[in-house]
């Protein structure tokens, strides 16, 4: 079960802070193809990410940790599961104005 934002406030999970430089891997960019949803990645944790963003408790583009932390997942895991909600966040949330 995962955790809820305000458990976490409690004892948020910290990811130690350090500078790891990109030793040749490519970065990837957004696009607008459709972005393949990994087979781990439920709806329950793209909820979490909504609830997380709409909490203020943290600066989305370092939410990774909270997720790892409440569905007890891997660095890896975390990561994309992160990856998958920024990158589908405008397909499941349009804008009114558009």
């Amino acid at each position: 079960m995962a955790n809820t934002v305000a458990e976490l406030l409690k004892n948020p999970y910290r990811a130690p802070l350090t500078h790891q430089p990109h030793r040749g891997r490519k970065r990837t960019t957004m696009t607008d193809e459709t972005t393949p949803r990994p087979d781990f990645v439920t709806d329950e944790m793209l909820e979490y990410l909504d609830d997380l963003r709409e909490s203020g408790v943290t600066n989305m583009l370092g939410a990774a940790p909270y997720v790892a932390a409440a569905f007890d997942l891997g660095r890896s895991e975390s990561r994309a599961v992160h990856t998958y909600w920024m990158r589908t966040f405008g397909e499941r949330h349009p804008r009114e104005d558009e």
